[in-house]
């Protein structure tokens, strides 16, 4: 999924081959890489065809992004939308902005939307000062601009042991120092969908939390659920991805199936 291009589209990551898309953003300053080895497997298993890529860079990255995720649902007609924290916040606020009242049917969204996928939201609306998602992307922020991106992903690798600290520092070294401070500082004031919004979301959806994520808290996943009109939900321990990551995205659909 990487390129050498610093806007990269969403692509599909082993063609279409006649099969529905599933489109899923990627989390802050990560990588579409990390969502087909997340969520790769079992959308293949389910006969979907991932659509993904790493979040475009630049002054206004999240801008951007928002325009390549319609850009991928005119183009691909997807039957899934959703994604990884961030991602999963903007995938869910397409699905507001661009829904067709209130009624579920079989196509609320116009573009064949089934479902949405949701994996590790970091927060509801606006985020506070004191959200965990936006204050660790702050923090990024600040360091990067303080003591230099070398500087920062050392100790980021040294401070967040295991799977998590490898994904971090495998999406943030692909910036330049500027675009990931950009990145960092978008990210941690986006807001979500909040209460009202999920509620106008009428198609099904999967929400999967990590039970032990102090970043991404459980109740968070949770809420998201309860407002969600049509959701199912599932809970993972962080460990269950360094043993086998494909475990994130079984638990999604899982989640979704649940949904009816």
């Amino acid at each position: 999924m990487t390129g050498n291009g610093r806007d990269m589209a969403l692509c599909p990551v082993d063609g279409i081959r006649g099969r529905p898309a599933a489109v899923l953003l990627p989390g802050t300053a990560s990588t579409g890489d990390f969502v087909a080895a997340t969520f790769g497997p079992a959308l293949t298993a389910a006969g979907y065809a991932l659509v993904t890529g790493d979040p475009p860079r630049g002054p206004d990255p999240l801008t951007a992004w928002y325009g390549q995720l319609g850009a991928a649902v005119r183009r691909y007609r997807p039957l899934l939308v959703g994604g990884i924290s961030l991602g999963a916040h903007l995938a869910a606020r397409w699905l507001v902005e661009n829904g067709r009242g209130t009624v579920r049917a079989a196509d609320p969204y116009g573009a064949g939307i089934r479902g949405l996928v949701v994996a590790l939201p970091g927060w509801l609306g606006r985020p506070g000062a004191d959200t965990p998602a936006a204050a660790l992307s702050r923090a990024g922020a600040l360091a990067v601009r303080r003591d230099g991106l070398a500087a920062t992903l050392a100790r980021t690798r040294a401070h967040t042991p295991g799977w998590l600290g490898a994904e971090l520092v495998s999406g943030w070294s692909r910036y330049r120092p500027d675009e990931l401070v950009d990145t960092l500082l978008a990210a941690a004031s986006a807001a979500a969908p909040d209460a009202a919004g999920l509620a106008r979301i009428r198609t099904a959806a999967g929400v999967v939390g990590f039970v032990d994520d102090p970043v991404h808290p459980a109740g968070i996943a949770r809420d998201w659920a309860r407002l969600l009109p049509h959701a199912g939900h599932r809970e993972l321990p962080m460990a269950a991805i360094a043993a086998d990551p494909g475990r994130l995205g079984t638990a999604a659909l899982a989640a979704l199936a649940d949904a009816g």
